[in-house]
């Protein structure tokens, strides 16, 4: 399906003046961290030099043969910052792989571990911590 014009206005007003996003994030109640500008990124996301990411396991729940739930299983035995930037990618994959919802279950071994693995500083929304020791 082509864009139509009520799409093109939409992305033309951003382009002419990025901080437009910010009241509208404000608006619905995102909150918008302080900045100097705002600025156009590019909008490609091909990755012509992939990178490996591989979770250490994925479960799919399905109902009538189409998934209805992805779930990333990751072991965590120690705190690794990297892990705040690559879980994001492994849900946002799978989420468009499957086209279904997907959540990460961390195990970790002690409390420690779970509360540093806690991905308050990613775009996880919806993540909940609970540590099994």
């Amino acid at each position: 399906m082509s864009p139509t014009l009520e799409h093109e206005y939409l992305i033309e007003l951003v382009r002419n003046r990025p901080s437009l996003v910010t009241t509208l994030l404000a608006e619905v109640g995102v909150a918008v961290p302080a900045f100097d500008r705002a600025r156009l990124g590019t909008a490609d996301f091909t990755n012509c030099r992939p990178t490996e990411y591989r979770a250490d396991s994925v479960v799919l729940l399905d109902r009538e043969d189409k998934p209805v739930r992805a779930v990333v299983l990751e072991v965590q035995r120690r705190y690794d910052k990297r892990k705040t930037w690559s879980w994001p990618v492994y849900l946002s994959t799978l989420r468009a792989i499957e086209e279904c919802p997907v959540v990460l279950l961390v195990f970790c071994q002690d409390d420690k571990t779970a509360e540093d693995c806690y991905p308050s500083s990613t775009s996880l929304s919806s993540a909940r911590r609970s540590a099994w020791t």
